[in-house]
Order: structure tokens, then sequence, then C-alpha cells
């Protein structure tokens, strides 16, 4: 199993695709930083960065159209391995992608300081 990502311009780190206002992303098509179209499925786990009090919502989503492609929000697409996710993201973003292929229906509940994972 594989999981699309970026690599966003205004970032180092890779990141998962996918970042909308929860009320506009259940039930309907989003389109990710690089142009492709995709339709939210389930949540599959709520990230808490405690240093910025920012909690990040991510949906597990499927592919509706277009391909994969650089815009002006990212300069490197690629399909990645759960390990391959691991040894290129930063920790806080690598875990949303490890834990969205689990395949466990309960949404993760976690906490960060914008770098690294918090308890356990």
């Amino acid at each position: 199993m594989h999981q699309d990502r970026i690599r966003r311009g205004d970032r180092r780190a890779g990141t998962p695709r996918g970042a909308e206002a929860v009320r506009s992303v259940p039930g309907r098509t989003v389109m990710t930083g690089n142009d492709r179209a995709q339709r939210p499925v389930s949540v599959t786990g709520v990230y808490q960065n405690v240093s910025r009090g920012i909690v990040a919502l991510v949906f597990h989503c499927v592919p509706e159209s277009g391909s994969e492609q650089l815009s002006a929000e990212s300069t490197a697409v690629a399909w990645l391995t759960p390990e391959e996710v691991s040894d290129r993201m930063a920790e806080v973003y690598a875990v949303r992608v490890v834990d969205a292929l689990r395949g466990d229906l309960t949404p993760a509940l976690r906490a960060h300081d914008g770098r690294h994972l918090l308890g356990g």
C-alpha cells in the first residue's frame, strides 16, 4: 500500500494531501495542492499541535480525477510506502500517513509540539 503526498513550497518537509475547512469536507470532492480531485471518506486522525493551538483533522480520501503533477503549492509528488513515509517526512506528518494506512476504523488521537509526538 502506498500514500500520496506532496512537498509544499512553503515547507521543507512533505505533508499528506488535503486540507479544507471541516464543514466543507464530508461528502464532497476537494482539490489537493497539486490539482487532483479527491473525495474524503472518513476521519483517520485528530492531531493537536499544543505549541500553536492548532488541531488538524486528517481524512482518508480516494482519488476521483486528475493525475499527480506539480503546482504552485508543491515542488515534488510521489507515492510512498509506509517505510518511505517515515524516512522522508517529519515525525508529526509521517504519523498521520502511517495512522491512515493502519486500517483501524477508530481515528488516532495524538498531540505534538510541532516537531515531536507527545505522550506514548
